[in-house]
């Protein structure tokens, strides 16, 4: 876990599919850095994949709050999946498909960041979660 002190969120941006071989995802951008959390988009044929965040309150009311820390997640927090105001597609099985995740705990409360792709196998996608000096890709 990377203790983080005087870094708050300033903006919270979703970048939505698009089909220009570019990528979708969110940019949490704070006063002294930008967290990013990508896929690329290529490859819509028969595929379900993304960006999803998971949070318990409304997305705006996380702007201006501390983030304590930021880490890689290993779990999908179904707790807070359940009581998310963020809905998944509901034939998307988060829990079998690959995925990454990002825990962003702020002092309200924890937002969750998930980037999935659930597919054949034909089709594979590039993701990107990226703060401060880490960097991970992975191929989902």
């Amino acid at each position: 876990m990377e203790i983080i002190h005087g870094v708050y969120i300033v903006a919270i941006e979703k970048i939505p599919l698009q089909t220009d071989n570019t990528f979708c995802g969110v940019y949490v951008q704070t006063n002294k850095q930008v967290i990013k959390a990508l896929i690329d988009d290529y490859n819509l044929v028969h595929e379900k994949f993304g960006v999803v965040m998971f949070h318990s309150a409304h997305i705006t009311s996380y702007i201006g709050l501390t983030i304590e820390s930021i880490e890689y997640g290993r779990e999908i927090d179904k707790n807070l999946v359940s009581s998310s105001l963020t809905k998944t597609n509901t034939d998307i099985s988060l829990d079998t498909c690959p995925h990454i995740i990002i825990n962003i705990e702020t002092n309200n409360g924890l937002i969750q960041i998930v980037i999935y792709n659930e597919h054949d196998g034909a089709y594979p996608h590039h993701a990107y979660i990226a703060w401060d000096d880490e960097y991970k890709y992975q191929i989902l």
